[in-house]
């Protein structure tokens, strides 16, 4: 028996879909990309232009915002850790998440306790210190935000060639006629009675295997 290959138009249902739309973290990475940018790059940096409010009052405000936004980057990290592991990339992306990890942790337990110290020295009307816990803190954001927009399009699926999806498909061959239908293309028989097995002339049952060709009659015998 010979096989061969065949253009098949393949179906995705809705609810399949919706469930390897779930498991791609693409959507994980873009959104906690654009939380990030969104509060520090235009958020926090927009107070400070503001000539009505003043800077002990912008940094407390910036300090709440920072805080709030290391929750939300913790439940992210969470639902990206486990989006990686259930949709089987755990493999090639335990790097990338350990690097995510490091940075909300280092973000969370070091930075944000640092300049939140300093902002209440400020408050009080103190001078604190030199530090490079603002720049460290700004160089870890950067390197968050490029990190989840390369993982986010990494995921993204690729664009196909044609309208349809194809793929190859086995097609069953009869060893004298040559190709046939696939098996999954022939009809099924209609609900109801069952239909009785055709018999042969000695009165025996003639059984034929679900999905085989029926060689072609020859147009001889009919004429006899």
């Amino acid at each position: 028996m010979v096989s061969s290959t065949r253009n098949v138009v393949h179906y995705t249902s809705v609810k399949q879909r919706i469930l390897n739309a779930l498991l791609n973290p693409a959507w994980v990475c873009f959104l906690w990309a654009g939380m990030t940018a969104g509060i520090s790059m235009l958020a926090v940096p927009t107070l400070f232009t503001a000539g009505s409010i003043d800077r002990p009052v912008v940094l407390d405000v910036a300090r709440v915002l920072f805080t709030v936004l290391n929750k939300a980057e913790v439940v992210a990290l969470i639902t990206l850790l486990i989006t990686i592991r259930v949709g089987g990339r755990a493999r090639d992306w335990w790097g990338f998440g350990a690097v995510l990890t490091l940075i909300v942790i280092a973000q969370g337990v070091w930075l944000i306790p640092e300049l939140s110290a300093r902002t209440d020295m400020i408050i009080a009307g103190g001078t604190p210190p030199p530090s490079m816990a603002h720049a460290v803190y700004s160089t870890l954001e950067l390197l968050k935000i490029g990190l989840l927009l390369f993982l986010g399009g990494k995921a993204l699926p690729k664009p196909r060639s044609g309208p349809t999806a194809v793929h190859p498909s086995p097609v069953r061959a009869h060893p004298v006629i040559g190709l046939c239908r696939r098996p999954d293309t022939l009809r099924r028989p209609r609900s109801g009675a069952p239909k009785q097995p055709r018999t042969s002339a000695s009165g025996r049952p003639r059984l034929r295997a679900r999905g085989s060709c029926r060689a072609p009659r020859n147009p001889r015998r009919r004429a006899r």
